[in-house]
């Protein structure tokens, strides 16, 4: 019975490194701001976006109501992270 769990976490380990390697190129680009520790805020991101990935096994909302999270989500993620225009 431990598999399908250490499966999971491994599955998520995974997805944290290219979430990492995304981070990189952006903060590399000048696209996002750089951050102290890369592999805390992949998991982070992950965190956030979690409920989105299979929301019937979080949440009874709305289609709509759920986008509206999931936007909203993406805004604080995209502020947080996102280096401001110069121009």
């Amino acid at each position: 019975g431990h598999e399908r769990p250490s499966f999971a976490n491994e599955e998520l380990a995974q997805e944290r490194v290219y979430l990492v390697q995304i981070l990189t190129q952006g903060i590399e680009s000048g696209e996002l701001k750089s951050c102290k520790d890369l592999y805390y805020t992949a998991e982070m991101i992950q965190t956030a976006l979690m409920k989105f990935s299979y929301p019937q096994l979080w949440t009874r909302l709305t289609l709509d109501k759920l986008k509206r999270e999931f936007d909203g989500v993406m805004d604080l993620l995209s502020a947080a992270l996102t280096c401001n225009e110069k121009n």
